[in-house]
């Protein structure tokens, strides 16, 4: 028989529901449960997302009722089969449930009982004579700072006076004095806004990419035929300036091979390597030098990195954020590649680096947007 729980424990926080006057419960028994205070139907069987699970004698709802009180009345109607109803019970039960699950069934709110807030208008607040108030402009209200007729005749007189056609313009304009130009609706300073110079298109390439463009890339190769235990040494020689080398290699090697890369190393100059600008058009030769088989070595115990290399292998990569290093100014480095077999190693090393210094904030170098044409013809 379907009969009303009145003893139960309700925990809003925790989502349950404990059915004081029994040990365990049937969750296919739980028919359905209804927050009166709140007029919120929390569980019902047969209604997704008003589910629950059950444990001995407490049932956890699905639905969330964290917001409720635990002192909240609830009407619960379970299903005991060791009670029997009458005709007449069930029909009343499965009227009244009808009317929750149509959301038909009227709850009895009485707006007298309801507090009103701190400050609410009532009746007696109101203002007398249907709210009408007046200003009297001589003590009521500071008009001093209000803009009269004349005034603001006079101040749109001087704005029009200003123009030279009746508008206004934005004309960008580098610090050096250099005005910009309209390419398809886009003013820029050409070779100064982020406008590649020689093709007047936006960059969007790598950064990297776009040193190449600029002509301050530059790459060099390096082949050597190693005996057992020979090794290639390349000197890489920085200039002392903030003009920065940032520096890439790639070896690849037809045996094993071991590679290592010295900061700081003492050594005079070898046979230079012929060094290429990656923008062949570009007449700038870069400030890094670079030899082979430099003599009177001391390599010191600065190894910046070390790699052993497989047969048909290669170390390095043209991924910079892997394999990128920022050269110090004013230093020697010794770039070596040491056979270790017994046989003869034929070796490739590939080197690219771009000459870049460091930009900076600064007014003298920014450019700037100002309004011009803002006089009178």
């Amino acid at each position: 028989m379907d009969i009303q729980i009145k003893n139960y424990t309700f925990d809003a926080s925790l989502k349950t529901i404990t059915f004081d006057d029994y040990v365990t419960i049937r969750l296919d028994s739980v028919r359905v449960i209804t927050n009166v205070t709140d007029n919120i139907l929390i569980y019902n069987f047969v209604q997704k997302g008003r589910g629950g699970t059950v444990l001995t004698n407490v049932l956890t709802l699905e639905y969330d009722v964290t917001s409720m009180d635990d002192a909240d009345d609830l009407q619960i109607v379970y299903n005991d089969e060791y009670i029997k109803a009458t005709q007449s019970d069930q029909q009343a039960l499965l009227t009244e449930l009808q009317l929750k699950a149509d959301l038909t069934e009227t709850q009895p709110i009485s707006a007298a009982s309801l507090p009103l807030p701190t400050g609410a208008s009532t009746e007696a607040k109101q203002l007398p004579d249907g709210h009408n108030v007046t200003a009297n402009a001589g003590t009521n209200l500071n008009t001093s700072g209000l803009a009269t007729e004349a005034t603001l005749t006079a101040d749109l007189q001087a704005i029009e006076d200003n123009q030279t056609d009746g508008s206004q313009k934005s004309q960008s304009v580098h610090s050096d004095g250099t005005l910009g130009q309209l390419i398809s609706g886009v003013q820029y300073v050409s070779g100064k806004s982020g406008i590649d110079s020689s093709t007047n298109s936006l960059q969007t390439i790598t950064y990297e990419h776009h040193e190449i463009h600029s002509g301050s890339a530059y790459t060099l190769s390096y082949l050597a035929d190693l005996a057992n235990g020979g090794v290639a040494d390349i000197l890489i020689v920085t200039p002392d300036t903030t003009k920065y080398a940032h520096f890439v290699y790639d070896v690849t090697v037809e045996s094993e091979a071991n590679v290592k890369f010295y900061e700081n190393v003492t050594a005079t100059a070898g046979t230079a390597i012929p060094i290429y600008n990656r923008r062949r058009i570009s007449g700038n030769t870069p400030a890094v030098t670079v030899t082979h088989t430099p003599t009177g070595i001391t390599t010191g115990t600065t190894i910046i990195r070390e790699r052993q290399i497989g047969t048909g292998k290669s170390s390095g990569g043209q991924d910079r954020g892997s394999h990128e290093f920022i050269l110090l100014p004013n230093t020697k480095y010794l770039f070596r590649v040491t056979n270790t077999v017994t046989t003869a190693n034929q070796i490739s090393i590939q080197m690219d680096w771009y000459e870049h210094t460091d930009k900076t904030i600064d007014a003298t170098t920014t450019t700037t947007t100002v309004w011009t044409n803002l006089q009178k013809k």
